[in-house]
């Protein structure tokens, strides 16, 4: 079974006619279409793209059961969803085709793409592929602010913390064009939340290393 299937599977026992599932699929699907084009940016092997895709398509797994659980996608008020999501990749048999190296750099990532600190870890792959879902899963928030209905956005209160500098990947220039892409697209959003997205934005472009 691909993992796409097993993905899916997954996902299809929460309710997926609620929007705030509904988002979050959508969300996932963008994280990891951005980062097949970072991984395609830094020139990176078959196996190694394929560990990138894996870890954006688990990446959110645990938002699911922390909305099941605890109705709500704020970590403060609930369970760190990153923790939970490497839980559950732990209890399940989605990364059995990989080695275990291989699965310790997926969860790691997993673990570290909200966190304001990464980890520290004397291992430059899994450290390269924590900045990877950090930098892809960061230019989907901007995304779904500019372009997602407001209710929706707002009924599920995304929590946006700034990462610290050397939690981004110091490979941003597709993250870049892809942030002033969506920007420049939406012109007509509203004007609060243009102004959360440009001071968003700027902030993200100060701390490039």
């Amino acid at each position: 079974m691909n993992e796409i299937t097993q993905w899916n599977q997954y996902v299809a026992r929460f309710d997926t006619n609620d929007p705030k599932i509904q988002l979050k699929i959508k969300h996932t699907m963008k994280v990891c279409t951005m980062m097949d084009m970072l991984s395609t940016s830094l020139e990176l092997d078959a196996q190694d793209r394929k560990i990138a895709h894996t870890i954006a398509l688990y990446h959110d797994i645990g938002r699911f059961e922390q909305l099941k659980q605890f109705g709500t996608f704020l970590d403060h008020k609930s369970v760190d969803h990153a923790d939970l999501g490497v839980s559950i990749m732990q209890e399940s048999q989605f990364l059995e085709e990989y080695s275990q190296g291989e699965k310790e750099q997926i969860l790691f990532a997993i673990a570290n793409h909200n966190k304001y600190h990464i980890e520290y870890v004397d291992d430059q792959k899994k450290l390269l592929f924590a900045k990877m879902i950090r930098d892809a899963d960061k230019c989907d928030i901007f995304r779904v602010f500019a372009c997602e209905d407001p209710q929706t956005v707002s009924s599920v209160t995304l929590e946006i913390r700034l990462p610290h500098p050397t939690g981004f990947s110091r490979w941003g220039k597709v993250a870049k064009k892809w942030i002033f892409m969506l920007c420049l697209r939406h012109r007509n959003m509203e004007i609060k939340k243009r102004a959360q997205i440009s001071f968003t934005v700027s902030h993200y472009f100060r701390m490039q290393i």
